[in-house]
């Protein structure tokens, strides 16, 4: 697999953004390929956004989506662990 350093989208006015299937993809293949992350534009809102700041928000949010669902998934393990009894020292 070959290492890419550099990512460079254009999208002045939003249109490829808004219609196009392809770019949407070109996108998620590029977090795959680039970030190893697998994710899309959908999570975030990019009206108005340079390429770039699309990056940095999806970044942003995937990794607030994984924190999250990291903590949940950490509740329902601890709640799933029987817990010991408690000792009784007064005998």
């Amino acid at each position: 697999m070959q290492n890419i350093s550099t990512l460079v989208l254009f999208d002045i006015d939003k249109t490829l953004i808004k219609s196009s299937k392809g770019h949407r993809e070109a996108f998620s293949n590029a977090f795959r390929e680039v970030y190893g992350v697998n994710t899309t534009i959908d999570i975030i809102t990019p009206d108005e956004m340079t390429d770039q700041q699309i990056i940095i928000d999806v970044l942003k949010k995937k990794a607030e989506v994984k924190k999250i669902t990291d903590q949940i998934i950490k509740i329902a393990e601890d709640r799933r662990t029987p817990r010991k009894p408690p000792s009784n020292t007064s005998d």
